[in-house]
């Protein structure tokens, strides 16, 4: 197997159980050496361009099966499905989780088969011919699906889990019914016919017993349910008679209900009435407690704005009373100076009386000194007249 070329295009995980076609066992085999569940891969090969199922653990195959479109997935249980190899002849098993995972594999199964090439023919060296028929060698005679397709070995194992039944639906016909020719048999290959032919009642037996106990089952199960639907019938029977009674009671009450009815409407009426009254009452004390309140507040805020003149009355008071103190000390410095500027005055008076006098006489003397000049300079001119 080519890792590289390989592409998973679904992935799930699965306990993985096998029956090989020569080992003479009936019952799952558990694939690879991992426990539990496993990695259960569809990978698309682009080498031979097909689709196949693969279990890689620690890199380590646990199984492949290449898909082709003749494969059938069967479901044997809401969580156990198996399908056919026929290429090596091995019977896969896959047991889920739950039923989604069991579904969602089997929808990718029929998917993905559908679009794969079938497998290359089978050589003669093999046990086993394309068709899936014993070849003239072989010892075993074909075992027949419900489809009609013919494999080598009988598969009716029992199921590896408890709750499953995984044994692949299988019926065992005669070689002539399958189409494959009847050829005589000797010695030791006819005493292997006549213990495959017993093997082969005993199979159909216990089928016969299974399908006759599951079909007891199912009629206990239908006979159940028969009898919890005539309980339900009965139930609903009674309770038809309780309601005709009570539906004749209520028809031979009507006219009290109505009567009823009608006093409770007007009570309803008299009552919104005085609900509306109420209610109008309500809104007009509201009204006036909102008016109320905003008188308060106009009450408290004109308060408050008195406080504040009557405290700047106050402060003008003090203001007052510090300026008429000043006002008296200075009408009494204007006093002062007015006494002080009347002595000034006359001071001033007696000064220009003085200064008066002193101007004349120094006018006086100034007219003196002029004609005393003049007559120097008369003087001075007869001199030079002379000279």
């Amino acid at each position: 197997m080519t890792i590289m070329t390989e592409q998973p295009v679904f992935t799930s995980r699965a306990h993985v159980f096998f029956i090989e076609p020569n080992s003479g066992k009936k019952e799952w085999t558990p694939a690879g050496a991992a426990e539990g569940s496993v990695p259960v891969d569809i990978c698309y090969d682009h080498t031979r361009h097909n689709y196949k199922v693969t279990s890689i653990v620690d890199s380590k195959p646990v199984f492949s099966s290449a898909l082709s479109p003749d494969y059938t997935f069967i479901k044997t249980s809401h969580k156990f499905g198996q399908w056919l190899d026929t290429s090596n002849g091995v019977l896969y098993g896959l047991g889920f989780a739950n039923e989604t995972e069991l579904s969602n594999f089997s929808k990718k199964f029929n998917q993905y088969k559908e679009e794969s090439t079938p497998p290359p023919p089978v050589t003669n060296n093999n046990r086993y011919s394309q068709s899936n028929g014993p070849l003239p060698n072989s010892d075993e005679e074909p075992i027949t699906l419900d489809n009609g397709k013919q494999y080598q070995s009988l598969y009716s194992a029992s199921s590896p889990f408890k709750d499953l039944d995984a044994s692949p639906i299988m019926d065992r016909k005669h070689p002539n019914e399958a189409g494959v020719g009847n050829k005589p048999k000797q010695g030791r290959h006819r005493l292997h016919e006549l213990d495959g032919d017993l093997n082969d009642h005993s199979d159909e037996a216990e089928r016969l017993k299974l399908e006759w106990e599951k079909s007891q089952h199912q009629l206990n199960q239908l006979s159940r349910e028969n009898k919890r639907k005539e309980e339900e019938i009965e139930g609903l029977r009674r309770n038809n008679v309780k309601l005709t009674s009570a539906m004749r009671e209520s028809a031979a009450n009507v006219e009290e209900w109505k009567k009823l009815l009608h006093k409770y409407r007007e009570d309803s009426l008299e009552a919104k009435n005085k609900i509306a009254e109420m209610e109008a009452k309500q809104k007009e004390r509201e009204e006036q407690l909102r008016l109320s309140a905003l008188e308060d507040e106009k009450i408290q805020s004109l308060q408050k704005e008195l406080q504040e003149k009557d405290r700047e009355i106050a402060i003008l008071n003090k203001e007052l009373l510090t300026t008429q103190n000043d006002n008296n000390r200075l009408q009494m410095d204007n006093n002062r100076l007015r006494s002080q500027l009347d002595q000034m005055r006359e001071e001033l008076n007696n000064k220009s009386e003085n200064e008066g006098k002193k101007k004349k006489e120094q006018q006086e003397m100034a007219s003196q000194m002029n004609s005393k000049i003049q007559e120097l300079q008369l003087m001075n001119a007869t001199l030079q007249s002379k000279l």
